[in-house]
C-alpha cells in the first residue's frame, strides 16, 4: 500500500517539477520496494534519485543525494557486497556534509559499521557504530541509537568485547520494543544467541535465537536467526534441526539476500562436519570458499580450511590435519577472526597431543585468548557459562 502511495504521489510531483520532493519520493519508493524484496528495482529507484540530483547545488538535494547512497548502501549489504555497500556509504558521506544537515552522518556511519561486520572487519565495524550511537544519543534519535548499538554489539561479540556486546544488545531490544521496530530487536537477540554460542552454552543460544525469531517474524533479521537456530539445533542433535535451517535459506534465496544466505550456509559446513555429512561437506566447500573469498573477508576462507582440518583430524589424517591447519592459523594471525582463532588452536592442540608432541605453544595461546575473553565479560551475567567454558578449554 505504501508503495501505491508513493507512485501515486510521483506523478503530480513529476508534473510540478519539484526536483528535492521527487527525489525524496523516489527514495520512498526504493525503500518500500526493499523491504518488498526487490533489490533490483529499488537500485532503479535510487539511481533516479542520483540522476535527478545531477547538477543540483541546493541543501536539501545534498541531503537527498546522501539519503540514496545510504539506502543503496543497505540494499548492497541484503545483496551480499559489503564493500560495495561502504563505497557508496563514503558517497553518502560527502553529499550530508554538502546538506549542512546536523548529524546528517548518523546514518552513514551506522551503515559503514554494518557492512565491516559483514566484512570481517569488526574494529572498523565498531568504531564506525559507535560514531552513529553517539550522534543519535546527541539528537534523541533513538530508532537509530537501537541500530547503531545492534551494529556496535555484533561487532563487538567477534573481538570479543563481550561486556559491551551484552549491554549493547539490551539497548537494541529496549529501543526497539519502545518504538516498535521488531527488527532492531531481532538483532538485539541474535547478538546475545551469539554470545551464548561462543561461550559454548547451545540451549541459552537457541533461546534466544528463537525469542528473535519470535518478535520478529519478517525482516532480514528473521532469516539470520533462523539460520542460526537450526544450525544450533543440529549441533545439539536435534532431529528437527534442519527445518528452520532450510526454511531460512530458502527465505533469503527467494528474497535476494545474498549476503545472508551464504552467511547462512557457512555456518551449515559446521553441522555437515559434526554429522560427519563429509559428501555434502564436499558439495559446498569450495564453492563456499570462493564465494567469501569474493564477497566477504579476502582471507575468510580459513573457517573453511578450519573445517577442513576437523575433518580430517575425524578421519584420523593426523598429519594432512596438521598441515593444512598450520597454513591456517598462520593466516588467522593477520584477521580479526578470534573466535575461529581460538578453535583452530584448541584442534592445534589437540592434534599435536595425539601425535604425542608438544602442546605448550597452543596450551600458551588459548590462555592467552582466554584471559582475553575473561577481562571483556564486564558486568555481563555470563560467570556461570564462562566458569563452564573456561574450565573444558583449559582442559589439556
Amino acid at each position: 500500500r505504501g508503495l501505491a502511495y508513493v507512485k501515486e504521489a510521483l506523478v503530480y510531483l513529476i508534473m510540478d517539477a519539484q526536483i528535492p520532493a521527487q527525489m525524496n519520493a523516489f527514495i520512498h519508493q526504493g525503500v518500500f520496494q526493499y523491504m518488498l524484496k526487490n533489490f533490483p528495482a529499488s537500485l532503479e529507484s535510487f539511481q533516479t534519485v542520483l540522476s535527478l540530483g545531477n547538477g543540483q547545488s541546493d541543501p536539501h538535494s545534498m541531503y537527498a543525494l546522501g539519503h540514496a547512497h545510504y539506502q543503496m548502501a543497505v540494499g548492497f549489504i541484503g545483496m551480499g557486497y559489503p564493500s560495495q555497500a561502504i563505497k557508496e556509504a563514503q558517497h553518502s558521506i560527502h553529499y550530508m556534509r554538502l546538506s549542512l544537515v546536523p548529524h546528517s552522518m548518523i546514518l552513514p556511519h551506522s551503515i559503514i559499521g554494518l557492512a565491516n561486520y559483514y566484512l570481517g572487519e569488526y574494529i572498523t565495524g565498531k568504531e564506525y557504530a559507535l560514531k552513529s550511537l553517539k550522534r543519535a544519543k546527541r539528537t534523541d534519535n533513538w530508532r537509530m541509537f537501537g541500530y547503531a548499538a545492534a551494529y556496535a554489539g555484533m561487532n563487538e561479540s567477534e573481538i570479543p568485547e563481550l561486556g559491551l556486546a551484552w549491554q549493547h544488545a539490551l539497548d537494541a531490544i529496549y529501543f526497539g520494543e519502545k518504538y516498535g521496530h521488531t527488527e532492531i530487536v531481532g538483532m538485539g537477540y541474535k547478538i546475545i544467541g551469539d554470545i551464548y554460542t561462543r561461550l559454548e552454552a547451545p540451549l541459552k543460544a537457541a533461546e534466544a535465537y528463537q525469542r528473535g525469531l519470535t518478535v520478529d517474524k519478517d525482516s532480514f533479521m528473521t532469516v539470520e536467526n533462523a539460520a542460526r537456530l537450526g544450525v544450533t539445533l543440529g549441533l545439539l542433535g536435534d532431529p528437527n534441526a534442519d527445518a528452520p535451517l532450510a526454511e531460512a535459506l530458502a527465505g533469503a534465496s527467494a528474497a535476494g539476500l545474498e549476503g545472508i544466505e551464504f552467511n547462512s550456509r557457512a555456518l551449515q559446513l559446521s553441522l555437515f562436519i559434526t554429522r560427519k555429512d563429509y559428501d555434502s561437506f564436499d558439495v559446498n566447500r569450495e564453492n563456499m570458499r570462493a564465494t567469501i573469498m569474493e564477497r566477504s573477508h579476502p582471507k575468510g576462507f580459513v573457517w573453511i580450511d578450519y573445517l577442513q582440518s576437523l575433518r580430517l583430524y575425524q578421519e584420523e589424517k593426523l598429519e594432512d590435519a596438521l598441515a593444512l591447519l598450520e597454513k591456517t592459523l598462520l593466516v588467522l594471525e593477520e584477521t580479526e577472526f578470534f573466535w575461529i582463532h581460538l578453535r583452530a588452536q584448541r584442534l592445534y592442540r589437540t592434534l599435536l597431543k595425539t601425535l604425542g608432541r608438544d602442546t605448550s605453544q597452543p596450551h600458551e595461546k588459548i590462555i592467552e585468548m582466554l584471559a582475553i575473553i575473561e577481562s571483556s565479560l564486564g558486568d555481563a551475567p555470563l560467570q556461570e557459562e564462562w566458569q563452564t567454558f573456561s574450565e573444558k578449554v583449559r582442559e589439556i
